[in-house]
């Protein structure tokens, strides 16, 4: 089956690095391919021979939403005419971004668990309104600076403060609540007025 912009062998090789690999994100690293042209190629690997005969036969790399395919008559004189409909898969994988998030992050150093537990005991932390990612100049607002820098120290400050006193519980629940983050992407906008938002650089910092 042709494939127009690879070379031979190339949609194989895609495959099997993942495979390998475990994930596109791993298996770009080991490889020194782009993750992107990775994961294109791997996708294009996937793709039914039917869609990608369709592809060819107009001269196209767009994968369509809908094909019709036509066969020829067989030796019992039947012909065939199918709707195909290609499964949208997602563009990258939940533990493909997490993978990528998490990736250049520095690992925490381990906390000691205490030597007994209450069993009978579940500590609940409710979170909300941290406004993570906003920034703040003092000089501007009348108070206080703030920053995703000082939302860390403070965050570290008050779990301290909060576990020392805390009875040691077999289970707890952090309960993440409205308004953790300051903006919800990279617009730095609120979502229904639009109204823009003083945020420290970039989202996913």
């Amino acid at each position: 089956m042709p494939n127009p912009g690879f070379p031979p062998g190339v949609l194989e090789e895609a495959a099997r690095l993942v495979a390998e690999h475990g994930n596109t994100s791993a298996a770009a690293r080991a490889s020194g391919i782009p993750e992107p042209t990775l994961r294109h190629r791997l996708n294009a690997a996937k793709r039914d021979p039917a869609i990608q005969a369709a592809m060819d036969n107009v001269g196209t790399r767009m994968e369509p939403a809908l094909a019709w395919a036509k066969s020829k008559p067989g030796e019992d004189g039947m012909a065939y005419s199918v709707l195909l409909k290609p499964v949208k898969a997602d563009a990258v994988p939940l533990e493909d971004r997490l993978a990528e998030a998490f990736r250049n992050i520095p690992q925490a150093e381990p906390v000691a668990p205490p030597h007994q537990v209450m069993g009978d005991l579940l500590t609940l932390y409710p979170l909300m309104d941290v406004h993570f990612g906003m920034q703040a100049w003092g000089k501007e607002t009348g108070g206080a600076d703030y920053d995703i820098r000082l939302a860390c120290q403070d965050l570290r400050h008050a779990f301290a403060k909060v576990c020392a006193i805390t009875p040691d519980s077999a289970e707890a629940i952090l309960l993440i609540g409205g308004d953790f983050y300051h903006a919800n992407d990279n617009t730095a906008e609120t979502q229904a007025s639009r109204h823009k938002l003083d945020v420290d650089n970039r989202h996913r910092k």
